[in-house]
């Protein structure tokens, strides 16, 4: 015990060091920040007045109406200081809440006189008043001015939320997330201006936290010397208002270990940063970790608790979805890659090479992650140019795994499982604001999944009422809401990969691709390419997936020998993704005519199909579909144009979706299984008659039906031991044959 108190007291001590000498230094950094703000030179400004000196500048425009805020660059303030230890940017970064008011104290007194033509501003008059009114009191430096001082990230790196702890309090952090909730804008009070009705003396109440006590007694001197309190009447027109909008961010779902929830933080948005980002958008957020103050009762609902915020300085949203801008190096290993050789066959090879085969499958994928091009019409209309995709077959071909795969890949990406998944999770939830009791929208996942993939696992075992709330979002990428008073539409820019399994739990190959999976073919043209995963019964593919798998399990990756060296990693596939994406290549008319051509030609031979033999569905879509994946084959070349080759891989991948569902001599296997199934069925059901009695076909078609077969497979087993002498038909009656 005697120990404990000891480390405590000890702790305590350096605590205090800790702090006095922080609050010795005080007045040097106060002096190194006005040195800093006067004397910054920068090459890239040219001010005709102050010539380089960057925030001297800036201040300028402060002071003529031009500007609001004053951005102060935290890689200036190393730069300005290199020669010196950076205990200053280290001081910054670690106690911004009390230098951010040292900038604005330098800035205050360094105020440049009004340029000649600048407008009147009857703002100072009012800022003037404030403090005159308030000599005696601690008035925050953010509210005496009328502009605002942010902090622009510099070279601070983002940090993960879940690494965030008592150490970031009251510093800058940088952090990475996506915005799930936001709030409208409201105005915010900070000075609340009062008017007593007895003496008409006007006072001032700087509000800070979210909450306080309005002024009830006056404090001048005449309401003292009466001995009266006064009758404080608030003055909405002399009272400092600010835009305000609350944010909620959560965490990328790359950084949620496995088994965590993703963590949400609340960020506060002040002045001309709000309406900067929506729902379902990745930013970069610059700000500082501070928290909530309440007062009064309201600081007693949580208990000893704290509420933790963040102010936010900066807000970046990402163009295209990818956590980080692509370096020098990674450009430069993407283009020497580029010219070496065909990026198309080694980022599919690249792509999940611990599952064994389903090449096919993998370069789809990757079309799939670079997408077409998305045109938007004059007149509103956008034709898309994310693609869709799903997996079917047989349990145990790694359906699941490829997802998993797909999303560890993809720059953004959103995993979801059928019998977890609502149609509020997957579009947007109500959320009812428990400040202010106003309802909010909170994006599900197809929102958060804007511009990047949604995968979908167990798509079958969905309710239909929450598989139907995906159809606008797969086609017109957007989320409509009408609930609650909000009618509004939300963006959902994102590629859907779904995994499903057949009805009868493996795929029937004599059934077409409606009968064999429950889901409605308005759902199914949907999607892009439909691919059929089997598990064929072949003793040569079964022993080198055997080899395979073990190979895997020995030394945790593809057998290969050298050639693993070869298959890039998952930072370099994202960033030759995010570059790829950047191009928007098209189609010359020649090209368009063999599209025109080869869809032509798909619907003609399906014309010509019997129903029952039909394995798919071709539709316009399906013609839109062969353009996309031809622009994305495109892109992945980093080529402008889409050249025949790209179009005639396309018309391959489609043709192999297609054939996959054809049988093969595993198909073959499975349909001499069916034919003797069938006419198993056939003779338990003679065993219930006599020798030459007549059965009814009526009745063994329903038999037949109950078991999961066809009439037209009952059809093909009679004809066949019909022409055996097996089986003899009269009109709708058959029998077995008499032995002569």
């Amino acid at each position: 015990m005697i120990s404990n108190n000891n480390n405590n007291t000890s702790l305590q001590t350096k605590v205090l060091a800790d702090a006095r000498r922080a609050t010795n230094e005080y007045k040097t950094h106060e002096a190194m920040v006005r040195d800093f703000v006067e004397n910054f030179s920068s090459h890239d400004t040219k001010d005709p007045r102050w010539g380089g000196r960057k925030y001297m500048a800036n201040l300028q425009k402060v002071v003529d109406r031009k500007a609001q805020t004053m951005w102060i660059d935290l890689a200036d303030v190393e730069k300005h200081f290199e020669n010196e230890e950076q205990e200053l940017l280290k001081a910054c970064v670690e106690n911004t809440k009390v230098y951010l008011n040292f900038f604005y104290d330098a800035c205050s007194q360094l105020f440049p006189p009004k340029s000649e033509g600048a407008e009147r501003d009857d703002v100072e008059e009012w800022y003037k008043k404030l403090v005159q009114n308030n000599e005696e009191a601690q008035i925050p430096a953010h509210v005496k001015c009328k502009f605002l001082v942010r902090f622009l990230r510099g070279n601070t790196k983002p940090t993960m939320m879940r690494q965030i702890g008592s150490s970031n309090v009251g510093g800058y952090v940088v952090i990475q997330g996506t915005v799930t909730r936001n709030t409208p804008v409201r105005p915010r009070v900070d000075v609340a201006a009062y008017q007593c009705n007895v003496c008409l003396q006007e006072s001032y109440q700087v509000v800070e936290g979210e909450t306080y006590a309005p002024m009830n007694e006056c404090p001048s001197d005449m309401c003292k010397q009466n001995k009266s309190m006064g009758n404080m009447q608030p003055i909405l027109s002399a009272s400092k208002l600010v835009r305000c909008q609350e944010l909620s961010v959560q965490e990328p779902a790359r950084e949620v270990p496995t088994g965590n929830v993703p963590r949400t933080v609340r960020v506060v948005l002040i002045g001309d940063n709000t309406r900067t980002c929506k729902v379902g958008d990745g930013i970069t957020l610059g700000g500082v970790y501070t928290p909530v103050v309440r007062a009064g009762f309201a600081a007693m609902k949580k208990g000893p608790l704290c509420e933790m915020q963040f102010e936010a300085h900066h807000v970046q949203v990402q163009k295209t979805g990818e956590s980080d801008l692509i370096s020098a190096d990674i450009e430069a290993k993407i283009a020497q890659e580029a010219r070496d050789g065909d990026m198309y066959e080694r980022l599919a090879e690249s792509l999940a090479p611990e599952i064994f085969g389903h090449e096919d499958i993998k370069k789809a994928l990757i079309l799939m992650l670079v997408g077409g091009v998305t045109r938007k019409k004059e007149d509103g209309m956008k034709i898309r140019g994310d693609m869709h995709m799903l997996l079917m077959g047989d349990p145990g071909v790694a359906k699941s795994q490829l997802l998993k795969h797909v999303c560890l890949v993809a720059p953004r990406s959103v995993y979801t499982s059928g019998k977890g998944s609502s149609s509020v999770g997957l579009t947007a939830a109500i959320i009812r604001d428990p400040t202010t009791s106003e309802v909010t929208l909170e994006g599900g996942a197809l929102v958060m999944a804007d511009k990047g993939l949604c995968a979908i696992d167990e798509f079958d075992k969905m309710d239909e009422a929450d598989r139907a709330s995906i159809h606008e979002v797969m086609e017109q990428q957007t989320v409509s809401i009408a609930k609650a008073g909000i009618s509004t539409s939300l963006n959902a820019r994102a590629s859907v990969v779904a995994a499903a399994n057949p009805i009868y739990g493996r795929y029937n190959l004599n059934l077409p691709l409606i009968k064999n999976v429950a889901l409605p073919e308005s759902l199914l043209s949907r999607f892009d390419l439909h691919f059929i995963l089997i598990d064929k019964h072949s003793a040569d593919a079964d022993f080198q997936l055997a080899r395979h798998v073990g190979h895997v399990h020995q030394y945790k990756k593809a057998p290969g020998g050298e050639a693993d060296v070869n298959h890039f990693d998952g930072d370099f596939i994202r960033a030759y993704i995010s570059c790829a994406r950047q191009y928007e290549p098209t189609v010359d008319t020649e090209l368009m005519l063999s599209m025109v051509n080869f869809y032509a030609q798909l619907r003609s031979n399906e014309r010509a199909q019997v129903e029952d033999e039909r394995k798919g569905y071709t539709s316009p879509r399906t013609l839109l579909a062969l353009l996309r994946m031809s622009q994305a084959r495109a892109r992945l070349r980093l080529s402008p144009r889409v050249e025949l080759h790209d179009f005639e891989e396309a018309c391959r991948l489609m043709e192999a979706s297609k054939e996959s569902c054809a049988p093969d001599d595993g198909g073959e296997k499975r349909r001499v299984d069916v034919e003797g199934a069938i006419f198993n069925v056939i003779c338990a059901e003679g065993e219930k008659f006599a020798d030459g009695e007549w059965m009814s076909l009526v009745n063994l078609e329903r038999v037949v039906l109950n078991r999961g077969y066809t009439r037209k497979q009952l059809d093909d087993v009679i004809l066949t031991y019909r022409s055996l002498d097996v089986l003899e038909v009269m009109g709708d009656m058959v029998r077995f044959a008499k032995e002569e």
